[in-house]
């Protein structure tokens, strides 16, 4: 309970802190939406000219869309920010002092990530979402597999999130790795089937990024889904290492000089 209450306290003081500056956050936020906007558009603007990718419709695509944005915003919002953290905190030199809190070390960093402005990527994922299942029909049992997917996805996120924190930790300050992030996102936005069949093998069981948002759609669909329990093993397998791999870089840190 008292990490609950702590959690909130980071998040309620990261509002207060931005909501100082109402208009520029404001502006934030719809500047991160519209940029967000600019997927659904080229979708959009695909199947306008063009029958669009085979066997999905435009609304299906949406949907694909809108759960990858969704997915992405809540793990910006609310854990992602460690690799920005970590990145900070060895510039300022205040990483050591972390170690110093009574409280765990995951957690400190989680709660210190939380993010306002990435809201808008959240909301906006849940308005793609909610157009698209406006026209598409679906059953309760969809409606769950779909959920449990977005779930490995956040997972996935999560793991990312830990892995790339670690690197930052043991090599000191890499800034790429969001802009790196971000193009291999570009992959998830579309159906696995337009890419060559190796891409999608190594996407779907190796480094299952496509159950950020295709999969989970075509759940939702009644479009096959690959093996659930081959994904389930692979998201906790690697989420299982970055665990591990985060924690054994900070056993074995000896601050920025040293």
């Amino acid at each position: 309970m008292s990490n609950l209450v702590t959690w909130f306290k980071y998040i309620r003081s990261s509002f207060l802190i931005r909501m100082a500056y109402r208009g520029e956050f404001l502006i934030s936020l719809v500047s991160m939406f519209a940029l967000e906007m600019v997927g659904p558009l080229f979708a959009y603007t695909i199947y306008l000219n063009s029958p669009g990718f085979a066997g999905w419709t435009f609304y299906q695509i949406i949907l694909l869309q809108g759960i990858l944005l969704f997915i992405k915003g809540f793990s910006y919002v609310h854990f992602f920010g460690i690799v920005w953290n970590s990145n900070i905190s060895i510039w300022r030199g205040t990483l050591d002092f972390i170690f110093l809190k009574p409280r765990n070390l995951l957690l400190t960093f989680i709660f210190s990530s939380y993010d306002v402005e990435d809201n808008a990527k959240m909301l906006g994922g849940i308005a793609l979402i909610g157009f698209a299942l406006y026209h598409i029909e679906f059953t309760f049992t969809k409606i769950l597999l779909m959920i449990y997917l977005i779930i490995l996805g956040i997972v996935l996120f999560f793991a990312f999130a830990l892995l790339f924190s670690a690197f930052i930790i043991r090599f000191i300050q890499t800034w790429r790795l969001y802009e790196f992030l971000e193009i291999i996102l570009m992959i998830a936005q579309y159906p696995n089937k337009i890419y060559p069949q190796y891409v999608s093998v190594i996407f779907t069981s190796i480094i299952p990024l496509f159950v950020a948002g295709v999969f989970p759609a075509e759940a939702l669909i009644g479009s096959v889904v690959p093996n659930v329990l081959l994904m389930t093993f692979s998201v906790v397998f690697i989420f299982s290492i970055s665990l591990y791999t985060w924690f054994n870089v900070l056993k074995h840190y000896s601050s920025a000089g040293g």
